[in-house]
């Protein structure tokens, strides 16, 4: 089944802060850009330490999970029709599911390079700096955290992001605190 329009344009969205260089795909090299920017920002221990190897090798483990779902042409670049399909095929497979995410997988290494200091949780700082790297407009991340820190303690677990993540990709409330995870849409 097709994407909503809603649907489609939080997809859009994403796509657009994901292919950092602007090349109209989504490469390896857009996520090594992050990784730089991340890095530009002190978000990152420096290259060579034992946490910028694991970061990088969390990266390309994201990348490749990427590419093998997302990258139907096998030409090493996610263009926005396969990345609107494959959110599509998602959409789908939650569908048929009963609501299982799908996704988790891929959500779950992501969330694994957003932990910079390996506590197993997405703090304010991890979270303002993804924000930064991505180039997020219109968002207030201190806000979108406290909304989002269903337990109060100030971080977000990985049940917190992949809840939030499953309503961002999967749902249809565009008054939904979700829709704003990645900044306001456009």
């Amino acid at each position: 089944m097709a994407l909503s329009e809603f649907r489609t344009k939080k997809m859009n969205h994403v796509f657009g802060l994901a292919d950092l260089d602007g090349g109209g795909s989504i490469t390896y090299k857009d996520f090594t850009l992050f990784r730089d920017k991340l890095e530009a920002q002190g978000a990152i221990p420096p290259k060579g330490t034992p946490k910028y190897e694991r970061l990088q090798a969390e990266l390309m483990a994201t990348w490749n999970n990427m590419r093998e779902l997302a990258d139907t042409s096998r030409d090493e670049k996610v263009t926005r029709v396969e990345w609107l399909a494959w959110a599509s095929k998602l959409n789908d497979e939650a569908e048929a599911s009963g609501g299982a995410y799908p996704f988790e997988s891929f959500m779950s290494s992501l969330i694994d390079v957003l932990d910079f200091d390996d506590d197993g949780y997405i703090g304010l700082g991890e979270y303002q700096a993804a924000a930064v790297a991505w180039s997020m407009k219109d968002i207030d991340v201190a806000a979108n955290l406290k909304v989002y820190d269903t337990n109060g303690d100030g971080k977000l677990s990985r049940e917190e992001v992949i809840s939030i993540l499953a309503e961002f990709y999967f749902g249809e409330d565009p008054s939904s605190p979700a829709t704003n995870f990645y900044g306001r849409l456009p």
